[in-house]
């Protein structure tokens, strides 16, 4: 009886330390941005690291591009859906003021090809296709 009791007690006091106060809003969210350029991957043998530059856009100077996100696609082995990834300051947040004007970088892609045959890469501007590019891999 000693041991139950002994643990509600234990239990209950780590609850007690649990704070209820919400956490602040992030500073920067994770958005989608626009692919406006991509130039073609040349054909690659196994093992080599394929390059790709790519140039996006976003409506305002506060977004920065921070990646890519690149996920296999349900198509088929060796396809790929990328997507720009920018952050940007939180609306939430009240001190957040954004210089006019259009964002645009070039930045390049790479990745290491570890199998042979044909590459499909998919690019996507939300939910819209932006572009595909197909390259072969000896």
């Amino acid at each position: 009886m000693k041991i139950p009791v002994l643990c509600a007690v234990i239990l209950a006091g780590a609850a007690s330390c649990l704070k209820t106060e919400s956490l602040p809003p992030a500073e920067r969210l994770y958005v989608p941005i626009t692919i406006t350029g991509v130039s073609p991957i040349p054909d690659a043998e196994v093992g080599d690291t394929v390059s790709t530059n790519i140039s996006v856009q976003a409506p305002n100077l506060c977004y920065k591009l921070e990646g890519f996100d690149v996920r296999s696609s349900s198509l088929g082995v060796n396809q790929f859906e990328v997507q720009a990834i920018a952050s940007v300051p939180n609306p939430q947040r009240a001190d957040t003021t954004c210089p006019t004007g259009i964002y645009a970088k070039d930045s390049t892609f790479k990745f290491k090809v570890s199998t042979g045959g044909r590459y499909i890469l998919r690019y996507y501007n939300n939910q819209q296709l932006y572009r595909a590019d197909t390259f072969e891999v000896n």
